[in-house]
């Protein structure tokens, strides 16, 4: 994230480290604790989420799925 539309770029960055800072406080935070055989599933558009470091000499597998839903199903609908 670099800004928001319609603020000035120095307020939009403002806000988006205020937003960044009450979102990441300890109490918001998941951190997993991987085992083989875990799944986790989350959605793009309501979190902040990275990964953490890991060994780069174990298996790693991600897979990415998309649920298309009809606009009306929409949590944020988008422009009409």
């Amino acid at each position: 994230m670099t800004g928001i539309g319609g603020l000035e770029k120095e307020a939009g960055r403002a806000l988006l480290a205020e937003l960044t800072d009450a979102a990441t406080q300890p109490e918001y935070v998941y951190a997993h604790k991987w085992r083989i055989g875990d799944v986790v599933m989350w959605d793009n558009g309501f979190l902040l989420h990275k990964r953490q470091a890991f060994e780069k000499s174990g298996n790693r597998l991600m897979k990415h799925t998309i649920f298309k839903l009809p606009k009306e199903q929409h949590i944020c609908p988008g422009p009409a």
